[in-house]
């Protein structure tokens, strides 16, 4: 079963030491449109493992979380095979969805499988829905998306065939993002558009190569910045300054959009044009907010201090429930989920519901082994006895059993020493 939820109080005496993420992959700031090869790896595996046997009349298997389905269609398996699906993390470039990884991936099929990843809003924040599409990766690390996946909006699923089994997620092909998370009175940031390149291909070929990614430094690229909302957008060229006001009442939020022309795929785009959305959150003070199980919450007071080397941030949903996050370390950076007693690694324990969910999970067994969820969270802003601010994302676990539960959660924080 999970291993019982520690006190809050027993968090803060955990020691983990800070790891610089020298190794995360950089964009290249040269032309998005001369395509460049590039392999990524493979995404790590994360929580529970479903299976199914199959023979020749096919079937269907869903993920542990019951967002991705895979349809065997009749007469697609020549002999008797196990199907397994298990959420992995996530190494598309730009990616902002969950991944799954679906085995064997060396199986021979003579009928394509058809594929259904179903998405939540909350994973499009800097995106266009429109330009949704599969994506997957092969044996090599190269991610292709899938040119003929189908785009249901109402449900929020993307389906599509594949003559084959692996790696998935979602792609969307352009990101809008600040280089700040949560602003203060008056502070500014500094919005950028990223592309995943492409490799073209013909119409009959049913997947299409991904490489690098870069940010657009052509401001033709971009036609219109719109800001609903308070605060104030000035472009600058290929990117965007967005300044938020210089006085604020509370907590806000505003939406920033930029439309981006001469996109080619996938062909459902109106125009061969996009438009990513992005919320920029402000507060006169501190605040987390985010969303948990897709329902939004915004905390009613937030602390944050050092102990022994460890920055302690919680945040109070209500004065009994919390969000509790830990990590060594006072300088800005990625700090992936694992072990706290291990150098570098971040922990987030969230009670709003009643029932605590936390990173890690272990597994009943046999053998019994204890792992933590996938990604990790980061800091973009850090002041020694002044400001820190970031955001977090994760796939959490309760501690009801042998079933693991899950609960998405994602937030941004400003919070002051």
């Amino acid at each position: 079963m999970l291993r019982n939820s520690a006190l809050f109080s027993t968090l803060i005496t955990c020691s983990v030491s800070i790891l610089l993420m020298t190794s995360c992959i950089k964009p290249v700031h040269d032309d998005p449109n001369i395509f460049r090869p590039r392999t990524y790896p493979k995404g790590e595996t994360d929580g529970l493992v479903m299976q199914n046997n199959f023979g020749a009349s096919g079937g269907t298997i869903t993920s542990p979380d019951g967002k991705l389905t895979v349809l065997i269609p009749a007469g697609a398996l020549t002999t008797p095979t196990v199907v397994t699906v298990q959420q992995i993390s996530n190494t598309l470039p730009l990616g902002t969805g969950t991944a799954y990884r679906v085995l064997p991936a060396d199986l021979t099929l003579s009928k394509p499988v058809t594929i259904t990843l179903a998405y939540e809003a909350t994973e499009l924040d800097g995106m266009d829905e429109d330009a949704l599409d599969l994506a997957t990766q092969d044996q090599n690390g190269t991610w292709k998306r899938i040119k003929n996946t189908q785009l249901n909006k109402t449900s929020r699923t993307l389906i599509a065939e594949s003559n084959h089994l692996g790696d998935y997620s979602f792609t969307g092909g352009y990101l809008l993002s600040p280089d700040k998370a949560g602003l203060g009175q008056g502070e500014s940031t500094i919005l950028t558009v990223s592309v995943l390149q492409e490799k073209s291909t013909g119409d009959n070929e049913k997947e299409a190569e991904l490489g690098s990614f870069s940010t657009i430094i052509k401001a033709g690229d971009l036609e219109t910045w719109t800001l609903q909302g308070e605060g104030q957008i000035m472009p600058r060229g290929s990117t965007a300054e967005f300044k938020a006001p210089a006085s604020i009442s509370g907590h806000i939020i505003s939406d920033i959009s930029v439309v981006v022309k001469n996109i080619k795929r996938p062909g459902r785009l109106t125009n061969d044009k996009l438009t990513l959305r992005k919320k920029i959150t402000m507060s006169s003070d501190s605040f987390m907010a985010g969303f948990f199980d897709g329902v939004p919450f915004n905390c009613i007071s937030v602390s944050a201090f050092v102990a022994s080397g460890v920055t302690v941030i919680q945040g109070d949903v209500t004065t009994s429930k919390k969000i509790l996050i830990f990590v060594k370390g006072t300088t800005v950076g990625t700090y992936p989920y694992g072990d706290p007693s291990e150098a570098g690694k971040a922990d987030i324990r969230a009670d709003i519901t009643g029932t605590m969910y936390e990173t890690s999970y272990t597994l009943c067994g046999p053998p019994v082994s204890t792992s933590y969820t996938a990604g990790g969270m980061t800091i973009s802003t850090y002041q020694n006895s002044g400001l820190i601010a970031g955001e977090f994302a994760a796939t959490l676990y309760d501690d009801m059993g042998c079933q693991l539960n899950t609960k998405k959660i994602t937030g941004t924080f400003r919070v002051k020493l």
